[in-house]
């Protein structure tokens, strides 16, 4: 029993002293708000002399990866509506750029994307046409995501370094491994060709890039207020200079695209884990916490006044069916699984995910109940591993806001939103890559290793030109989502009009009446834009009546409908029914109103006006 308590206390004495585990239960008596355990970290030259050749790895993957999509065109799917009909990017003019802060197009709030958009609409579209625009555009978004993977490189090896600092003091070697397979996975994984692919997920990429210099420098401030060895004081002058620069980043990221709002929690995770400033063995102090707290205010301003500016531009646009609380849970419990799901097995993936395609009672109920038991499992083992708590949390936070509780347009889920939400997957499997350098020392081994990773990540760029294809042209994504949504009746729909705009009657007429099919099956009613459409080819090749039956069809439907009123108007003047045909119009017009299709208004008044003269003789 003596020796125990002997050796006990051997186990407590100076040499355990300078270890982490002991420093982060030392009672800090410098200000709290700057003195922390300082992480022991390789020497700075090791770090840098494999930084370049890791960084030329990933731009490279890169490149091979999305180098498809820079001919992509522009899609009849949100592109047309913010590049080729949007005129307030074609001048900075005065007006313009009022209109750029003020733009609330497809619900969404991005002034410093439309600044972005302009410059390149100046550099590109000017002397050229709109395909030229967007081979431009989509080349800058592959530079741009180039940049955020070479962005992401520099975090995640500090917060690997900072999460197992005797490892990566041991082998510098072995983090910058890690560090490289973890960027590589988040770079070419195939659920970035969403927001590289497609024009309309520039904003993703542009605001990605800010956010992850945002996370840079906060880490770095958090680094200036560690005292130096030996010293009694830290440089708070660095310290606030570095924080600044981070407020700075996130409002950049806000004013491109929404993905940051839930930066500033993440943040206070990061504060428990990795830098261990409190919660853990470090304990939860009020000291601890409320400085780290304190410094969030700049963050959580800047980010309130971004969120209540994208809730209005949303509310202004956009109008969803309430759903029962229970279901917004289940659907959130089924999107938290789902990405993980797409993450590790990146199979089928699809432009578009629907609500029908899935079974919405079963496999929502199963996927929230598995959300549930990970979470807890993740809470009973935190003390043996935090790492894996932490990056469940930021997981979880970052996705919050696109998921079921807050609706984000007619998908159930989208490839887009795992672009800031995975990075923690891949921070994992880093760092498991970087503890299996570390520990095999055999050079068959480490080559193994090497092949593996090599392996995963060919196979990744091999999906990922895969599936850039998808996005090629409006009717290669349509019907790459008719092939994943078979009950989807948007995209027969969607892919029907391409094929109308490019002449094929025949193939559209097809894809129409199995449009109206695949609705008439799930809603018991008619299709209404269906109906309209195919009626106008209808009528356009003399079969009037048809036509007539489809526009009453849509009428009936969606009474009010704006759309089928204009049409059946038009076919009232054919057979001289003015009164009627102004009926029709006067409808249109209110329901135009009631709808916010403010750009129909103009035709149905001046068509108004043409007619009431005659209805009075």
């Amino acid at each position: 029993m003596g020796s125990r308590r002997k050796g006990g206390a051997k186990q407590r004495g100076p040499a355990a002293r300078g270890s982490l585990e002991y420093a982060t239960r030392t009672p800090i008596a410098k200000p709290v708000a700057f003195v922390f355990p300082r992480p022991i970290l390789p020497p700075r030259a090791s770090l840098l002399s494999a930084t370049l050749p890791c960084l030329m790895i990933v731009l490279l993957a890169v490149a091979f990866a999305f180098f498809p999509a820079a001919t992509n065109e522009f899609l009849h799917w949100d592109d047309m509506t913010n590049y080729v009909e949007n005129t307030n990017i074609r001048a900075f003019t005065w007006n313009n750029l009022v209109a750029m802060a003020k733009d609330n197009r497809l619900g969404v709030w991005q002034p410093l994307t439309w600044i972005f958009t302009g410059a390149q609409y100046a550099l590109f579209r000017r002397g050229g046409d709109d395909q030229t625009f967007s081979t431009g555009l989509h080349v800058t978004t592959i530079v741009a995501h180039a940049l955020a993977s070479a962005l992401c490189f520099f975090v995640v090896r500090r917060l690997i370094a900072l999460a197992a600092p005797d490892a990566a003091r041991r082998s510098p070697m072995a983090l910058n491994f890690g560090a490289t397979v973890a960027t590589l996975i988040f770079a070419v994984h195939p659920l970035r060709v969403e927001v590289v692919a497609w024009a309309s997920g520039q904003p993703y990429v542009l605001a990605m890039v800010p956010c992850l210099a945002c996370i840079w420098c906060y880490l770095k401030a958090h680094e200036a207020g560690l005292p130096a060895t030996g010293a009694a004081s830290t440089n708070r002058f660095a310290y606030w200079l570095w924080h600044a620069a981070a407020v700075f980043f996130l409002a950049m990221s806000l004013t491109c695209k929404a993905i940051a709002v839930p930066l500033v929690a993440v943040l206070v995770v990061l504060d428990v884990y990795p830098l261990r400033r409190f919660g853990g063995a470090a304990g939860w102090s009020p000291r601890a916490i409320a400085p780290a707290l304190l410094e969030k205010l700049p963050y959580a301003a800047i980010t309130l006044a971004a969120a209540l500016l994208t809730i209005n531009a949303t509310a202004t646009t956009k109008e969803y069916a309430a759903e029962p609380f229970n279901t917004k849970v289940l659907t959130s419990g089924f999107c938290m699984m789902f990405y993980v799901a797409l993450t590790f097995v990146p199979y089928h993936l699809s432009p578009n995910y629907q609500r029908i395609t899935f079974d919405v009672g079963a496999t929502f109920a199963v996927c929230t109940l598995l959300f549930l038991v990970l979470t807890t499992l993740f809470v009973l083992v935190r003390r043996r591993a935090p790492w894996l708590l932490a990056v469940w949390v930021c997981y979880v936070i970052v996705l919050t806001p696109v998921v079921g509780f807050v609706r984000h347009g007619g998908q159930l889920a989208a490839d887009r939103y795992t672009y800031l939400s995975c990075i923690g997957w891949a921070i994992l499997i880093g760092a498991a890559a970087m503890h299996l350098w570390a520990g095999w020392v055999q050079s068959s081994r480490r080559a193994a290793l090497a092949g593996t990773a090599l392996a995963v990540t060919a196979g990744l760029c091999l999906s990922t030109r895969s599936y850039c294809a998808d996005w090629r042209d409006s009717i290669n994504v349509w019907e790459a989502m008719i092939a994943r949504n078979p009950k989807f009746y948007m995209a027969p729909y969607n892919v029907a009009k391409r094929y109308r705009d490019k002449g094929d009657r025949e193939k559209a007429k097809e894809l129409y009446r199995q449009a109206m099919a695949l609705y008439r099956e799930q809603t018991g009613r008619e299709y209404p834009e269906a109906n309209v459409d195919l009626g106008i080819m209808l009528r356009d090749e003399g079969q009037e009546d048809e036509a007539m039956r489809h526009f009453e069809n849509a009428l009936r439907s969606r009474p009010g409908f704006h759309m089928a009123h204009i049409h059946l108007a038009e076919g009232m003047v054919r057979r001289n029914n003015i009164r009627e045909a102004i009926r029709h119009l006067e409808l249109a017009e209110k329901d135009a109103i009631q709808t916010r299709q403010h750009h129909r208004l103009p035709m149905i008044r001046r068509r108004l006006e043409m007619l009431r003269p005659r209805a009075g003789s």
